[in-house]
């Protein structure tokens, strides 16, 4: 029986298991030949040959953990370096869809209407989708955004809970996954993943791989947020001091002018002007 707690093997002593597995076959096939099949014997070599299939699956299972771990270290260590939005999130998505071998991937935030706006957009090639290869389920987006729950579907066409769907069916989508994104309790928006080839492509193992991405992307776009509140609030200060800079300036210069000879001198001659304006106006009474 398998055990997923046992301790994982290396590959020199898989080797060996997978040898041991073949000489119990080669044992089976010759009494097969010889027709001379022991029930026993032959019992005792199918329950064997189960264990190690069960051993080898374990071991692939552990890697494949290993695999997702790394690959989720990579991505947070990405997050915690880089402060460009856009490139954290092409990395997370292309993780996501190398991990789980989907078709295509999408980070959607809402809008301030209430809409998905696509924001990373991603195929299997690592690259940014066209334009014309953007329709998602609206049906599985809607829920997931709606519910507040990550859903997975292994065959969308036969799910009731989308089958009738026109996205589904236009789209000819087969597989989905999709989690939201949570800032401090409040969705922003959605991680989704699907494949138009396969069914069954998706587990529960998969979904909770894509919530914890989900979480990175969202600790990437709180941490974008957060400094392009401070890179604005910085600018404000700046045009604010540069305000003060140039009225201080502006008063210096008036400053200088007032107090100047040449300024001084056409200070008299205005008091003349209206000294003489005045005398002429009372001479007039």
């Amino acid at each position: 029986m398998s055990n997923a707690t046992a301790p994982r093997r290396n590959s020199r002593e898989l080797d060996t298991v997978i040898s041991r597995g073949r000489q119990q076959i080669e044992r089976l096939r010759a009494q097969i030949q010889q027709n001379k099949i022991d029930p026993n014997f032959f019992e005792q070599r199918l329950i064997s040959l189960q264990d190690t299939f069960d051993k080898v699956i374990d071991d692939r299972k552990f890697a494949a953990q290993d695999e997702r771990l790394a690959r989720l270290y990579t991505v947070s260590r990405l997050i915690g370096s880089s402060l460009d939005l856009q490139t954290v999130l092409d990395q997370v998505m292309d993780a996501i869809i190398q991990l789980t071998n989907a078709e295509r991937g999408f980070l959607m935030l809402l809008n301030d209407d209430g809409n998905l706006i696509p924001r990373s957009q991603r195929n299997f090639d690592a690259e940014t989708l066209d334009s014309n290869d953007t329709s998602v389920s609206r049906s599985v987006t809607s829920k997931v955004i709606t519910s507040g729950q990550a859903i997975v579907t292994t065959n969308a066409q036969e799910d009731p809970r989308f089958s009738g769907q026109a996205s589904i069916i236009s789209n000819s989508l087969s597989s989905i996954m999709a989690s939201p994104l949570h800032i401090r309790e409040k969705i922003i928006g959605i991680i989704y993943v699907d494949s138009r080839v396969s069914t069954g492509l998706f587990s529960e193992d998969d979904l909770r791989l894509l919530d914890l991405f989900g979480e990175q992307a969202a600790i990437a776009i709180d941490n974008a947020f957060t400094l392009q509140l401070r890179e604005r609030a910085l600018q404000a200060q700046i045009d604010a001091l540069r305000i003060e800079i140039d009225e201080a300036k502006t008063q210096r210069q008036v400053g200088e002018i007032v107090e100047s000879d040449f300024f001084q001198k056409l200070r008299g001659q205005a008091q003349q002007l209206r000294t003489r304006s005045n005398k002429r106006a009372t001479q007039l009474e």
